[in-house]
Order: structure tokens, then sequence, then C-alpha cells
């Protein structure tokens, strides 16, 4: 069988010879248009009759587009990781880079494919057939284009996806086309024993698949595809992992600061490659100062920690609900301290908006939550490469006793921005508020609240599945009508659930996965869970928020998909943020996906009614209502426990360089950072 693959001219030639003008329109469409190629040379033969399981970094070879961007085979500490599409493409731009798979098949039929995401995006382009292009659509406008973005079902929390697995028509406003979603091999093509081509296109910055899946069977799920054996595979040239070169700049940080440079005015930030490009560069508006910690914000969430601080570059220095802030760089530069005997695992992490590197330089951090580990000359590094709203990274790293220069660049596009850089000893995979504190921050005095500054009375939450008429209910101003139509008695959906004494809001399909905040238990399934994954279907949500002390509360949504959130009477005065959010009177709303939807407003003591109608589409479904009173503590709407705290003790000392005189900010017994909440 390996024959044919001992010359690449030989192997073209047989393939035109099998599939006639396959091999020649691939030379044309190539020849021209594709300037570099690394070729690695790579067989995936099947072994099991059911499926083709293999790994991303398998991929035979890829070709670049006409910028000469390739996808790079990603790397971690146990060696190749992911496949992983070209930096600085455009979305909306047809001319991408293709990562091509050499599939020898034993066993003809009709194969799902399936792929596993690493990190916050899962958009490629794939192809229609085997040996085929990718169709690439420049805008998705639902022209039913085979190969443009299909439309994925998600399962096990959105890393596994099956792609078409959630329907065949295309609802307005949602990004996926009709036609093929599935792939067939023929007798014929077993037969001639002649791998297949299989085709993906990238379409955003870095998007990382570790493994994909060609299987018989529809709608799998994670566990069970984890179970399988993978396929048989050589990879003869295999690509050798990029290393990122960057040289820090600005301030070093000195007795107990970090020092920090913000850079703007230099250009459009769309990711990490950019900003540490503006950051060398010298160019822009250059903002240098000193900072006990790494906490600022300009319009978005406020992530875990409150007392945030406004970017140096933010034109108005008022606060942080405008959105003065786009296109900048940061770099903040510090030593911390390990403190004698407590040398091991720590855990470190990085709320931000957009994304960010953390670099250690001769350490190398050994695993990744929500992100990457690209290697940096100086080592291996946590790093969310592109745009994201306000949202949690994690990495370990093991740290021996002693002091430790660090790195941390940041970059923010446009829209909301912030970043937190905090830690935890230990090795985590989720934010935990009694576990972790900001880098260098100060123990923080007990909190205890005699009386909670407002207290909410249990929800009463209805679920609605369909219109009446037997059709999914989709878009948010549809699902608005429905749900107010069934609380006036005019709708009458075949499938509906009710419950009364609802605590807090903090659903989830179990099947669809998703969603969630460190702030509250675990998630519960919403009522009426059919125990599969449910798509077209609205929550209504009601209850009654007693207000003690009267200030400004800020209300965090976080769905998928849109909401609307009120409470009637509240008046003109709301201020909102994070992207797709507008306020209204007595509320606001997200007509998008699958963020932090912010609203502040100023209550008096009193019974204030609250509503929430949200709305599912497809996919992952998930929601969650959180508020904060001024600068405290998040905490599930119904749920005030979490607000009596005891002390928490400082986070990791931020020390001079050896050469100046030490003198230690904050310091911690044990170097430990912990919350404890009051039991």
């Amino acid at each position: 069988m390996r024959l044919f693959r001992s010359s690449r001219r030989t192997r073209r030639l047989f393939l035109a010879v099998v599939f006639g003008g396959v091999a020649a329109s691939f030379c044309l469409s190539f020849g021209t248009t594709r300037a570099a190629i690394f070729d690695q040379d790579a067989l995936i033969t099947q072994t099991n009759p059911d499926y083709l399981y293999l790994q991303s970094e398998w991929f035979d070879r890829t070709i670049a587009d006409s910028d000469d961007m390739l996808w790079t085979v990603g790397y971690n500490n146990s060696g190749p990781h992911t496949a992983t599409s070209p930096n600085q493409e455009n979305n909306n731009n047809p001319s991408n880079s293709f990562a091509i798979y050499s599939l020898l098949f034993s066993d003809p039929g009709v194969y799902n494919f399936y792929a596993y995401r690493i990190g916050g995006s899962d958009s490629m382009f794939p192809p229609p057939d085997f040996n085929a292009d990718p169709y690439q659509e420049p805008n998705f406008n639902g022209t039913g284009q085979p190969g443009n973005r299909n439309r994925w079902n998600s399962i096990d929390n959105n890393k596994w996806m099956q792609m078409g697995g959630g329907g065949s028509d295309a609802p307005s406003g949602e990004y996926y086309v009709t036609g093929t979603v599935n792939y067939e091999v023929t007798q014929a093509q077993v037969d001639a024993g002649v791998p297949l081509e299989f085709k993906i296109g990238g379409r955003e910055d870095n998007v990382e698949y570790d493994r994909f899946l060609f299987h018989k069977a529809a709608g799998l799920d994670g566990g069970t595809i984890d179970g399988l054996t993978f396929a048989d595979a050589v990879v003869n040239n295999q690509m050798p992992e990029p290393v990122v070169s960057f040289t820090p700049v600005g301030p070093t940080g000195g007795t107990g600061f970090m020092g920090v440079r913000e850079v703007t005015g230099n250009g459009n930030i769309g990711n990490q490659a950019a900003a540490q490009e503006s950051l060398a560069g010298g160019g822009g508006t250059i903002v240098d100062y000193t900072a006990a910690v790494l906490n600022i914000r300009d319009s978005d969430g406020n992530g875990n920690f409150g007392d945030d601080a406004l970017y140096a570059s933010d034109s108005d220095q008022v606060d942080s609900t405008n959105n003065t802030v786009d296109h900048i760089s940061v770099i903040a530069q510090g030593t911390i301290r390990v403190p004698a005997g407590q040398g091991g695992e720590y855990t470190f992490g990085v709320n931000s908006d957009d994304g960010f590197t953390v670099i250690f330089p001769g350490q190398d951090f050994s695993s990744a939550t929500n992100a990457g580990l690209p290697l940096y000359e100086q080592g291996r590094a946590l790093q969310y490469f592109g745009g994201r709203g306000a949202g949690d990274s994690l990495g370990v790293i093991n740290l021996p006793e002693g002091d430790h220069p660090f790195i941390l660049t940041h970059h923010e596009g446009s829209g909301g921005a912030s970043v937190e850089f905090f830690a935890a000893q230990g090795a985590h995979t989720a934010f935990d508020r009694d576990l972790f504190n900001l880098v260098g921050g100060p123990a923080i005095p007990a909190v205890d609240y005699t009386e909670p500054p407002a207290v909410a009375a249990a929800w009463s939450v209805d679920v609605i599945y369909d219109d009446g008429a037997g059709s999914d209910i989709r878009g948010l101003n549809e699902s608005i009508t429905a749900m107010e139509a069934f609380w006036g008695g005019t709708l009458t959906p075949a499938v509906a659930a009710h419950e009364d004494g609802v605590a807090t809001i903090n659903y989830a399909d179990p099947q669809g996965g998703g969603g969630g905040h460190a702030e509250g238990g675990p998630q519960i399934p919403f009522p009426g869970d059919t125990g599969v994954s449910e798509d077209g279907f609205v929550v209504g949500a009601k209850g009654s928020l007693v207000v003690e002390t009267e200030g400004d509360y800020t209300f965090r949504i976080f769905g998928d998909d849109g909401m609307r959130f009120r409470i009637p009477g509240s008046g003109d005065g709301w201020v909102v943020s994070g992207g797709d959010v507008t306020a209204f009177t007595d509320g606001y709303r997200l007509d998008g996906c699958c963020h932090d939807a912010f609203g502040t407003v100023h209550l008096t003591p009193g019974s204030h009614d609250m509503e929430l109608i949200w709305n599912e589409v497809a996919g992952g479904a998930y929601v969650g209502v959180w508020a904060q009173f001024e600068d405290d503590a998040w905490f599930l709407v119904g749920d005030t426990t979490s607000l009596d705290l005891l002390p928490v003790e400082a986070g990791l000392e931020l020390v001079p360089e050896p050469s100046t005189l030490a003198m230690l900010l904050g310091l911690a017994a044990l170097g430990l950072f912990q919350i404890r909440r009051r039991k």
C-alpha cells in the first residue's frame, strides 16, 4: 500500500488517472495562487470498518495562500498536539490556507465528520466532498453553498462537535449552510486503494483542532469518541514547532510593583502577534507607569476581582463604562517570589478581553485551560492568541523557590477591554474564589454583612419548546413575543414545563453544555429537559429582589443565546457593556451569543420585580443570572451566602530585581492565596 507514496510525482499522476479532472483542477487552483507548501508526507489508514479516528496534526501537507500563511503543528510538552490555522487571517477572506489530509479507507459507507477543538473558536471551511476544495463564502449569508462553515452540533461542553448535527434549514441569522455534511466513500474508491484527500480551510486566527473523526454513526458523545482507537498513521516529515521571538520592552518593575507600558495609535491590533509587533516597533503613543497589581478594564465585565483600574490610555479617565480604549497593546513585567519551601506547581490565570501571553523566562507552562502553549525563545508560554469577550484562561507551571521574572502582553482590538493577572498554588483547571488572588495583591480584610445588600425571592420559571404550531422558536424577538403570549394565556405550546421555588437561575442543557461562572453552585438542567440536546426553545423567569441597601447594582447575564432582562419601574438609567448589549427603559438585552452581558442600575430600598426571557437557537444552551452591589463580590441572584467572607491572604509577592534593595509587598506567610467562605 505504500508503493505509490515513494514519489510525489507518481502519486499525483495516479490520482489524475483515477479521478479524472480532480487532480487537474487541483494543480490549476494551487499552481498559480498558492505561494508555499510544507509537505509532511503523511498517510492515515483506516483500521476499523466503522470509523477513521485521527490526530489533527497528521495532515499530509499544508498549502499557503498568497500571503504565504501556512497551517502549523502546535506542540506542548508532550510533543505534536494540534493543527493550527494561520495567524492574521481575515475572517471574511476566501483566500485561506488549506490543511490537506490523505485518508486511505478500507470500508465503504457514509461517514459523519466530528472535530475536537481547543480554545474558544471552532470556525473552519470544510469541503463539500473528498478530493474537493472547501467552498469559501466571504460572508455567511445563508446562500446554501456546500462547504461553507457548516452548522455544528456541539456536544460535551462545546469541545467535540459534529458537523451538520442540528438540522437542514438555516434560520435567519444563523451561520451555517445546507448541502453536503456527510462524506461518502464508495466501493470503487476502496478497491482502487488510493487515498482520498480531505481539505480544510481556516477561517479565524490560530484556530486549534486536536482530533478529527469520520464515523458511520451520528450523534456520538465525547466519552464514546474518546474510547475509540486511532487509525494507523505514518508521518515522514514532521513539521517542526515554530519558535516565537519577542524581546520585551518598557519598564521592568521594581520594589513591590510591575512596570507597565501601553501603546495606542499604532495600527489595528487583532491578536497577540500584532500586539507584540506594535510593542517592539516603538511607534504610536506610549504611556509607561507602575502598578502593584494588573487589574484594569474599559467597558467590559470586571472579571473575578473588584477595584478595577482604568487603562492609563483611557481618554476620559472617568469610569470604565464607556468604550474609549481600542487597538491597544500592553506589556507588564515584574518578578514574583516563591517562598522558601513552597516550590512546586502554581496555576496562573488571566481574565482578559481580548488576548494575552504570559512568559516566565527559563520555565515552561505544562498545561492550559482555554489557552494555547506556544513556544517562545524564553520558554513555553500561556496564550490566548485572538479576540474574545472577558474570559478566564489558566496555565500550570512548576516554579522552584526563589525569584522569577515574568512578561505579560495583552491586547484589545475593539469593544470591551480588560485584563486581570492572578494565581494560586497547585494545579487547577477552573477559577475558584477560595484559591486565587491577584498576583501582588495585598491581604483583603474580612467582609461581614449583617444583612446582605439585597435578597431575591425564589424564581418562577417557564420553558416552552414550540410555538404552539409544532415549530421551534429561534430569534430573540420571536421568543419574547411567544413567552409574553404564553404568560398572557394566548399561546398553548405542545411541550412546556413550569417550576416554582427555583433558588437561582444557573441552567445548562447537559447535552449542549457550556456557560457557568465560579460564583455559584453547579449548573442544573432546564425544566423539562428530555435527555437530548434541545434547540429552539425559550425560558421565562420571574422573581423579586428586596433591596436593603441603596446603591448601584450590576447584573450579569451569561447565556447562549440572547436574552432580555427587566426590572419594571427602574427607569432609563441603565448603563450596559458587552458586545451586542443595548439598554432600554427598565432593562437591557443581548442580541448575540455566548458572553457576559452587563447592566448597571441604581436601586432604592424596597421590593423590585425581575423578569428574564432567554432564547436558545442551537448547539450549546445555558443561562445564569448574577449580580454585584457596588464593587463587592459577584453572587448568583438568590444566593448571598458567599458575601460573608473571611480574610483573603496576600497574593504571590512582587519583588525587585536581584541588583536592587529587597522590599516586599503584601507578605503572604507561605505564598498561598486563599479565600475561604464563611460556612
